[in-house]
């Protein structure tokens, strides 16, 4: 069954005189889909979501949003969406529920319980009437997540949306954007630094580095390609694949352009795989075992390198 396309890149590209904040974006996000943007600060995120919000507009480039390409368009299906980009404009001397009225007058949005409703859902019901300059950084993170909810949009665009929340916090947002997600189908593509806890929710990743998309990977794909490996180094790589194969009847193994050998299998068997290369009179240059997470994934395809546990 073919998946229904909620945004759609094609070349999106913005600059700011000679600087190049997003270059030549090409980006396919599908309708359910938890959309996991990583990449180091000033690698384009903020970039791409403003556009995709409407904050800014591309240098050149184009896109689809839920099914719109026209600027006309494009209004139309930003009320279909929510936001969070950034800090969202509250006013300081006015409480959250005050806030959160606000804006359900300024869009249109019927139904006074609607902010009642919205303050229960991200956990600011008893903080309801403090005052925004007043709130903590985690209560600011949940109103602003509460803003973006307000009005049931088929797609959340968030920009670090558990920044500042303590781990409870975090767990609570996670839980409420699988619920969001899961039970009403709501389409999000989220950027956030805690590569860690963004691997507990995406379902799709799209990685980013100097403004390019350098990757797109979808979840399972990238748990096949980041699971733990035995990494050897030998001083004759063809001899001691063809022993690999021929002795162990091993197959699932990657010899790397740097010349390491990944073995994704049967990776039990350590002392064998030594053995086999003393048993041969194959030096043995390096042998040990990878850890590979997110983190270690995306700086690994952008070129840079991390400290694996298994070398520590």
């Amino acid at each position: 069954m073919k998946k229904e396309i909620v945004i759609r890149t094609h070349k999106l590209t913005k600059s700011y005189g000679n600087t190049i904040a997003l270059q030549n974006a090409d980006i396919t996000i599908c309708k359910g889909e938890i959309y996991g943007l990583v990449g180091n600060n000033g690698a384009g995120k903020t970039t791409f979501l403003k556009m995709l919000a409407g904050e800014i507009v591309p240098t050149s480039g184009e896109f689809t949003l839920l099914g719109e390409n026209t600027q006309k368009g494009y209004l139309k299906a930003r009320k279909r969406m929510g936001a969070i980009i950034e800090n969202p404009a509250f006013f300081p001397g006015m409480s959250a529920k005050q806030n959160l009225e606000y804006y359900r007058i300024q869009r249109g949005i019927p139904g006074k319980e609607v902010v009642e409703q919205t303050l229960e859902c991200v956990g600011l019901t008893e903080a309801k009437n403090k005052k925004f300059k007043n709130m903590s950084l985690g209560m600011k993170q949940r109103l602003g997540l509460g803003l973006a909810l307000m009005g049931e949009p088929e797609l959340l665009v968030l920009d670090e949306p558990i920044n500042g929340l303590d781990p409870s916090g975090i767990i609570e947002i996670r839980n409420l954007l699988l619920k969001l997600n899961q039970e009403k189908g709501v389409t999000m593509i989220i950027s956030s630094h805690i590569l860690a806890e963004l691997s507990n929710i995406a379902t799709q990743y799209g990685f980013l580095s100097k403004g390019k998309v350098v990757e797109q990977i979808s979840a399972e794909e990238l748990k096949e390609k980041s699971r733990d490996y035995l990494e050897i180094r030998v001083t004759d790589i063809e001899k001691y694949v063809s022993l690999l194969e021929s002795k162990m009847e091993c197959k699932n193994y990657k010899v790397m352009a740097d010349g390491s050998i990944h073995i994704l299998g049967k990776i039990d068997k350590l002392t064998e795989y030594s053995a086999l290369a003393v048993n041969h009179e194959i030096g043995l240059l390096f042998f040990g075992m990878k850890e590979v997470n997110l983190e270690n994934y995306y700086m690994e395809i952008i070129g840079e390198t991390v400290e694996a546990e298994g070398d520590k």
